[in-house]
């Protein structure tokens, strides 16, 4: 045994995660990088099943407990524990494949310039085309596949898969928003990287698998959170793309809602192009039911909240 520091440490919030969270760590276990050279930090976000107990199984694994306080602050708490001079931040229902651990690593070492790495997401099941978990796929990760195209600065990248800087963390006084009643932590996160001047890149190569939503329903209501949290985040945040679309008042929001809709599903049709033509092309209709009316509905109800907190506070 060392007690030296390891060189990346890897965060795992979880909630009522003991189903997918055993065997994330198995694969964790099996890393192309010597494992003096990492660390596992799982933290219990307030579970009611064995999540903990899961994670204690595996030697060497340290396991926070705290309260339900949401992702953020769950990844917080993992982050001050942290002894690596980078950490990855993973979800607990992903897979990871052997080199991800090298991968983020390899990079960060080669550009040390850079803050932050986000990689890529695979599918984690075999999905014919027109099936949810396929159409929920194409609608959630369009921004990370393999083949995916950034132009310019990377604006934000997902947080089930992405690595930070500690130093940068700490000199910037950096942290991941907590108790939020929307999602989109880790855009706000990634814009308060490059509000710093702080450069994000992504890496293809350091790829995990997510097992997709295979219910129609499930597909649905994960597009209209994503709408919900629009009006707080895009509609909210400066520097942001298309954040005109997302005005402060609801009457506004009303005339923006067709291009909202619209250019939502674009987005994930012209991100696909190149990697599968065919399969978006098909997949159009259920993409349009996600990204168009489930995610419109929620960026209407979305704008309703967001507009009377912003008038609760004048």
């Amino acid at each position: 045994m060392t007690d030296r520091a390891p060189e990346i440490s890897v965060v795992i919030p979880a909630h009522n995660a003991s189903a997918t969270l055993r065997r994330l760590l198995g694969l964790l276990s099996e890393q192309t990088l010597s494992r003096e050279r990492y660390e596992v930090i799982v933290v219990d976000d307030g579970s009611d099943d064995d999540t903990s107990k899961r994670a204690g199984e595996f030697p060497g694994v340290m396991v926070l407990r705290q309260t339900c306080r949401g992702p953020g602050a769950a990844r917080n708490r993992g982050a001050s524990a942290a002894r690596g001079e980078l950490i990855l931040f993973l979800d607990a229902d992903v897979e990871v494949t052997a080199d991800l651990l090298s991968a983020h690593l390899r990079h960060h070492k080669a550009h040390p310039e850079v803050a932050a790495t986000g990689g890529s997401v695979l599918p984690g099941q075999d999905a014919g085309v027109f099936s949810w978990s396929m159409v929920d796929h194409l609608s959630s990760w369009f921004n990370a596949h393999p083949q995916v195209t950034h132009h310019g600065p990377v604006e934000y990248l997902p947080s089930l898969n992405f690595c930070v800087s500690r130093s940068a963390l700490q000199r910037h006084g950096l942290s991941w928003e907590s108790g939020l009643e929307h999602t989109g932590e880790d855009v706000v996160f990634c814009h308060r990287l490059r509000r710093r001047g702080l450069r994000i890149d992504f890496l293809p190569e350091a790829a995990v698998k997510h097992t997709d939503r295979r219910r129609f329903w499930d597909y649905m209501h994960h597009m209209y959170r994503w709408g919900y949290h629009a009006p707080f985040v895009r509609g909210r945040l400066d520097g942001l793309r298309y954040g005109s679309l997302f005005p402060p008042r609801l009457r506004w929001q009303l005339l923006t809602l067709p291009a909202v809709m619209v250019g939502s599903t674009m987005i994930v049709w012209t991100s696909w192009l190149r990697q599968r033509p065919l399969t978006v092309t098909l997949s159009l209709p259920q993409i349009f039911l996600g990204r168009g009316l489930a995610y419109g509905w929620g960026v209407v109800r979305g704008s309703i909240a967001a507009d009377g907190a912003g008038r609760s506070r004048q």
